[in-house]
């Protein structure tokens, strides 16, 4: 494999993804991985493995799917890979021993990492033919995932990463985000109730107003999730 420079690098907590323009790597260096990296330079063995010692190089016609997972706000997202001779279960997948695991502060950057090579995996050519037709093809070959945005393979029917149904009707594509959007709202729903009752407590045990703001956050989060969900209901 040819040495370039990286089109994008991207660190995770784990490891670092150094995007090319004939391949991909990922290696050691992420936040968490490099400093461990750094306090166990050796991989201890079988009876205790450093998960955090690797150096993986591959090309974009070994791939078969892009699983991603945004982290959200303070939440843990992950990029990962299945080859093309990777045995693939129904539903969701386990991660792989390549995936690469980000937080908030990283997610923006492995999301434009996601996308380019969501670029790259849509337009390669095979190189004994780069007409347009081949590119199309190609192109053909790959589909997005609605609810979770990972890159499928259109061989595959349950997209590993969030078990939503693979498919190129619109109807039940709309169906799928529909069901996404309510199962969004409906969890700032439950969240807006948790802090309510954790404020209405608070302020009973304190016999102060000092836990007011915890009422109002709550009920604001409430609200949104409530309208988003009717709103989506009715759409």
């Amino acid at each position: 494999m040819s040495e370039s420079k990286a089109l994008l690098k991207a660190k995770g907590t784990n490891f670092e993804l150094h995007i090319y323009e004939d391949k991909i790597h990922i290696k050691s260096g992420g936040d968490l991985g490099g400093a461990i990296g750094k306090l166990v330079p050796i991989s201890p063995g079988k009876l205790m493995p450093n998960k955090f010692k690797i150096d993986k190089e591959f090309l974009y016609s070994d791939i078969k799917a892009i699983l991603f997972k945004d982290a959200g706000n303070f939440g843990i997202g992950y990029l990962d890979f299945i080859f093309v001779n990777d045995k693939i279960s129904k539903g969701k997948q386990k991660r792989s021993k390549y995936a690469i695991i980000f937080n908030d502060r990283q997610s923006k950057k492995m999301t434009e990492a996601k996308k380019l090579i969501s670029q790259k995996l849509k337009t390669i050519k095979v190189e004994k033919d780069n007409s347009d037709q081949v590119e199309n093809q190609l192109d053909d070959k790959f589909i997005d995932c609605v609810k979770c945005g990972s890159l499928i393979d259109r061989t595959i029917d349950i997209c590993p990463s969030c078990g939503a149904e693979i498919t190129t009707d619109s109807a039940k594509r709309n169906e799928i985000i529909k069901g996404a959007d309510l199962q969004k709202f409906s969890k700032h729903i439950a969240i807006g109730l948790i802090i309510i009752l954790i404020g209405i407590f608070a302020t009973a045990i304190s016999e102060t107003r000092i836990f007011i703001g915890a009422i109002v956050i709550g009920g604001l989060e409430f609200l949104y999730g409530f309208l988003g969900w009717i709103i989506r209901k009715l759409n």
